[in-house]
């Protein structure tokens, strides 16, 4: 999901005060991964289009995009 970027601008008054949470960890499958790899490796031109989720992953994310010799982007944060 994408927010656009002049809503991140507007001003709410603080109802609660803010509580730090780690995000949860997703963990795909085997199979999920496996159909990944398939589809990243039989692409033309792939492109790897990151987000927030995607930190912390920085060497491995270099080293696919390496592999696949795919350019990278980023969300807007």
């Amino acid at each position: 999901m994408e927010i656009p970027a002049n809503l991140y601008l507007l001003k709410q008054p603080e109802s609660r005060p803010w509580q730090e949470a780690e995000p949860p960890r997703a963990t795909p499958s085997l199979a999920d991964l496996q159909r990944c790899a398939e589809l990243l490796n039989r692409a033309k031109r792939p492109l790897l289009y990151l987000g927030l989720g995607a930190a912390g992953a920085g060497a491995d994310l270099v080293a696919l995009a390496e592999k696949l010799e795919a350019p990278v982007s980023s969300t807007f944060q």
